[in-house]
């Protein structure tokens, strides 16, 4: 890493930097030669009233790699680009956030890609009751411009799924504390994909456009 630092600018703006210069002397997965690359990040974040927050957030990574189909003869640049929006409004027990995303991926020899998404989670919290509801409209073309979008899932457990192609998805959650030592917790899911023969690959495959799923959780605390 060459830079990483947080700096407060005028207007009440806040800026996260960061940037990674790498160098691989060794062949690795997807070049198989010497290679070279780099990480931008920028962040510019600051209040928008009383109980909202804006943040613009851009990310750039540069890597080198095997052109497809020539066998690893043929070795090019390739950058992915990330623009993402985002807009957090908090009101206790309610918290609304809007994201914005749009990819892009450029390379030398290969074809561009790029895609967008646009997803709106809101999140409830008082007493024994926790909730989160988010659903999340994407537009993308091609692998390389995925978009990967964090997601509430059940407690302790992590969720980041993979977007690719045109499609819908949504989840809620909904947890519940029984008391200080019990609790449960129930999540769904629904991922649509209109004109999709399947979802998923491999023996995660589920035939047709809609793929629903449900995860429950009991925990208790010794």
């Amino acid at each position: 890493s060459i830079l990483d630092g947080r700096f407060r600018l005028p207007l009440g703006l806040m800026a996260l930097v960061s940037a990674d210069v790498h160098r691989f002397p060794q062949l690795r997965y997807g070049c198989y030669a010497h290679s070279t690359g780099a990480k931008w990040h920028l962040q510019l974040g600051r209040s928008a009233g009383r109980h909202g927050e804006v943040t613009v957030r851009y990310a750039l990574r540069h890597q080198q790699r095997n052109v497809p189909g020539t066998s690893g003869k043929v070795i090019e640049n390739t950058f992915r680009h990330q623009l993402q929006g985002q807009y957090r409004f908090t009101n206790e027990p309610w918290r609304f956030t809007t994201r914005v995303i749009f990819s892009w991926f450029n390379a030398e020899e290969s074809d561009n890609q790029q895609g967008w998404l646009v997803s709106q989670e809101v999140r409830y919290g008082q007493g024994r009751w926790q909730a989160a509801m988010q659903a999340t409209w994407h537009d993308i073309n091609g692998y390389y411009a995925r978009i990967y979008l964090s997601e509430s899932t059940l407690q302790y457990a992590f969720s980041m799924p993979m977007l690719q192609g045109r499609g819908f998805r949504t989840s809620a959650v909904v947890r519940y504390d029984v008391s200080e030592w019990l609790n449960i917790s129930v999540k769904y899911a629904l991922i649509a994909r209109p004109g999709a023969d399947s979802i998923g690959s491999d023996n995660a495959a589920t035939p047709g456009p809609i793929r629903q799923t449900w995860h429950i959780q009991l925990r208790w605390k010794f």
